[in-house]
């Protein structure tokens, strides 16, 4: 690699040296002294850190993906909506940005973020993409259906997520399904503003 360019941690990208963010993923690069000064709590710090990147990369799917997520975690549906629909429009083959989406607006906290038809089309988008074979997106589809009052369909949707956990390999999401398809048994949906331990994991690119 060129000695005026520096690798994403994460992704493994090469930027230019004097970038304090990942063009490609948003990973900061190096502390500055702007972020050693800057107010506010880490969460509030990483939201300015993406906010910042979709600034300076306003093509870039993954800064608004994470940004989208960083204003849900602290309960701003309406600021967060717009960047997760743009990152699909962006990246609309990319499973889990749908997925990501489709969670949100089928579990925010807040009534007014919320869309479960969306939701429901986006999981199910997300399921075709993986052929049904990643147990995150089927839990997805299964909140997005509670969300819509199809409670059969969601305990239907929970128990085959859980059954493709079993099979591959994804065994650490089987408490956090499991308890979800609790509530969708006594007709609950989900609801939920911050990240869970299952949902689609910060995209790389």
């Amino acid at each position: 690699m060129s000695s005026g360019t520096t690798a994403c941690p994460d992704c493994g990208v090469a930027n230019a040296a004097d970038h304090n963010y990942c063009k490609h993923c948003g990973v900061p690069l190096k502390v500055t002294a702007v972020e050693h000064e800057m107010a506010g709590s880490p969460a509030e710090r990483m939201r300015d850190r993406y906010r910042a990147l979709c600034d300076a990369y306003p093509d870039n799917a993954a800064a608004h993906f994470n940004l989208g997520r960083a204003l849900a975690r602290q309960g701003k549906g309406a600021e967060a909506a717009p960047h997760f629909d743009r990152a699909i429009q962006l990246r609309p083959k990319e499973p889990e940005f749908t997925a990501g989406f489709a969670w949100f607006l089928a579990t925010d906290a807040d009534p007014r973020a919320r869309d479960g038809a969306r939701a429901v089309a986006l999981a199910t988008q997300a399921c075709k993409q993986t052929r049904d074979q990643d147990a995150r997106m089927l839990g997805t589809l299964a909140a997005a259906y509670a969300e819509v009052g199809r409670f059969a369909e969601a305990v239907e949707t929970s128990r085959k997520a859980i059954r493709v956990a079993h099979a591959s390999e994804q065994e650490a999401l089987i408490p956090s399904m499991e308890e979800r398809l609790n509530l969708y048994e006594r007709h609950q949906p989900v609801r939920e503003s911050a990240a869970r331990d299952d949902e689609p994991p910060k995209p790389s690119g």
